[in-house]
């Protein structure tokens, strides 16, 4: 780890398969720096393998999901939440498909995804289920960019109809109840939380609507 005087940022310099790298840590924080010195080691070490198995003409599920969930951290049009769900998304396919991060993708069939689909949708929600498809759909598109197949196998599975749950609102009467109960909390703040419930119920607003124009 190199420090640069007259800025004071911190540089990473580590050689990855005999390559010299020198990396921006974007911080002049020696505490910060340390912190981030791994996973920018980490990082490259996984591009010098993806682009080592490119150069031999193959590619495996690993691979393929390494350079997916690299383009998915990296985009600043998605929301920490979203980044960590597709994280988690991807866990979950690895649990139900156990063979595929070892698998080579170029020799991955039509039955392997329609057999995976079989076994992963009766035991997750329509949402799940659908989310997953387009993770591996984009695992061979990443394939078929790197020439190492011309086809996705896994647009032969079809996505299932999502069902939006069926809002059970509270009668007048419960509302009110409700109202009343967070009214007489004993709270300092009692009725001015009542008076908030009631704002957003009878105006028809949503808390992230509330702060998106706060913020906006």
């Amino acid at each position: 780890m190199i420090r640069y005087v007259p800025s004071g940022t911190y540089f990473a310099r580590f050689r990855i398969k005999g390559k010299l790298v020198w990396r921006s840590l974007k911080t002049d924080k020696v505490t910060i720096a340390h912190t981030r010195l791994p996973d920018e080691i980490e990082n490259e070490r996984r591009k010098a393998e993806n682009a080592s198995a490119l150069a031999k003409g193959k590619m495996t599920g690993g691979d393929a999901i390494r350079i997916y969930n690299e383009r998915i951290q990296g985009r600043v049009d998605l929301k920490p939440l979203t980044k960590a769900y597709h994280t988690q998304r991807i866990d979950g396919l690895l649990k139900s498909w156990s063979g595929l991060e070892k698998a080579d993708l170029s020799k991955v069939t039509k039955t392997d995804c329609l057999n995976w689909a079989a076994r992963f949708s009766p035991n997750v929600s329509a949402t799940t289920f659908n989310h997953s498809i387009g993770i591996v759909r984009a695992l061979f598109e990443i394939g078929i960019e790197a020439g190492i197949r011309f086809d996705n196998p896994a647009k032969t599975v079809n996505r299932v109809t999502e069902r939006l749950k069926k809002l059970q609102l509270p009668e007048p009467d419960q509302f009110q109840k409700f109202i009343q109960e967070i009214e007489n909390s004993g709270s300092g703040f009692s009725k001015p939380c009542a008076d908030l419930v009631r704002f957003l119920a009878y105006g028809g607003f949503r808390i992230k609507g509330i702060f998106k124009e706060l913020h906006g």
